[in-house]
């Protein structure tokens, strides 16, 4: 690559996500998910600079079965991304409702602004299911946007008190080398199907 820019390591925070959701157990090596059986079917529709709202909802298509050639189709798809908007995207929303008309679950993170979730996307849009995040003493994080769009609460972790959720990590810059661990917060963290 030789692109100092472009050599930077990436969040990991999908390999996080990941591994919060389906970490293998009893394999004398790391931290169970609280799915270990799961499969995770992973679609990177974010790069470091952000990404497109085409690929987000192109991922949540091929994701729900029916609408696309998928051998493996989602029952339930995560979305532990955001951003500001007053209302939900209609590109969102149908997208959304296609997925649970088709019986999927929407997961989404409510997002890690301290602001109502109102206005944020995809926490906004309707049929999915917004999750905030709570300290260990079960209130309000101090990052965790709020409000009546929250669906459920977790524990996601809080890095200002050494309580992060510990997970699986890509330790490449581009590429998958091998694998690692770190301390993570965020309502993504708890954003776990």
């Amino acid at each position: 690559m030789g692109n100092s820019e472009r050599d930077q390591n990436s969040t990991c925070h999908d390999s996080h996500v990941a591994g919060t959701i389906g970490g293998a157990a009893n394999d004398n090596y790391g931290i169970p998910g609280i799915a270990p059986e799961s499969k995770i079917q992973p679609l990177r529709v974010l790069g470091r600079c952000g990404g497109r709202t085409s690929d987000i909802t192109d991922a949540i298509t091929y994701e729900v079965p029916g609408l696309a050639t998928n051998p493996t189709p989602a029952r339930v798809i995560n979305l532990s991304l955001g951003g500001p908007s007053a209302t939900c995207p209609r590109v969102y929303q149908d997208a959304i409702d296609a997925a649970v008309a088709r019986g999927t679950t929407v997961v989404v993170a409510a997002g890690n602004s301290a602001k109502d979730a109102q206005y944020s996307t995809p926490a906004n849009c309707s049929n999915v299911v917004v999750v905030g995040s709570v300290g260990s003493d079960g209130s309000q994080a101090y990052y965790s946007n709020y409000g009546s769009r929250i669906t459920l609460s977790g524990q996601g972790g809080d890095l200002k008190n050494n309580q992060g959720t510990l997970s699986t990590i890509n330790t490449g810059k581009t590429t998958p080398v091998g694998p690692g661990w770190g301390a993570f917060q965020g309502t993504s963290m708890v954003a776990r199907p």
